[in-house]
């Protein structure tokens, strides 16, 4: 029994130092992205945390690059990160936000659109506040489809959980009553 305890403690501390480390985190985010219900409101999330944060951060008064970096690193997601660094790098090549950022796949057409608009009539953080606030309403979409989703799931889950503790407690009753027969 002790190594199978050893074998356990080994395993949790394994896991959680590779989740910690650098190839942890993009496996585990790939994992996020990918998922077939749940990786919308992961894409979702990382998009409204970080658009919400660039535009605050331009209506500060925050400088562009900065601003945009920030972006990467409150996105929560490694992918993300990379693509605003991504985007980082396309601003100090003298390309506009919406340019670069429609050369990588992560980014929707809708948003690098709506960001296009935004850069050419000059009133970008108030497109990006409206965008925030849309994609905040499409996570919260997708948080309750994927619950409605789930429900089914866990209902037949916790029926399987009852049986199962029902027929624990009914079947030595019923060998019991069989015996005394």
């Amino acid at each position: 029994w002790y190594l199978v305890l050893v074998g356990v403690v080994s395993l949790i501390t394994g896991l959680t130092w590779f989740h910690k480390s650098a190839l942890g985190r993009r496996v585990a985010d790939k994992v996020k992205l990918d998922m077939p219900v749940l990786g919308t409101m992961f894409r979702k999330a990382a998009i409204s945390r970080s658009i919400r944060t660039l535009s605050t951060m331009l209506t500060s008064g925050v400088p562009m690059l900065q601003a945009i970096r920030l972006c990467g690193q409150v996105s929560g997601n490694a992918f993300y990160e990379e693509d605003w660094n991504n985007v980082a790098e396309g601003v100090t090549e003298g390309q506009q936000i919406h340019e670069r950022m429609a050369v990588l796949s992560r980014f929707p057409k809708t948003l690098v659109q709506m960001i296009s608009a935004g850069e050419q009539t000059g009133r970008l953080g108030s497109v990006l506040t409206r965008l925030s606030d849309y994609y905040d309403r499409e996570l919260d979409n997708s948080i309750k489809s994927a619950t409605t989703l789930i429900e089914p799931i866990m209902v037949c889950f916790m029926g399987v959980v009852v049986g199962s503790i029902a027929m624990a407690l009914l079947l030595p009753i019923f060998t019991l009553s069989r015996q005394v027969n």
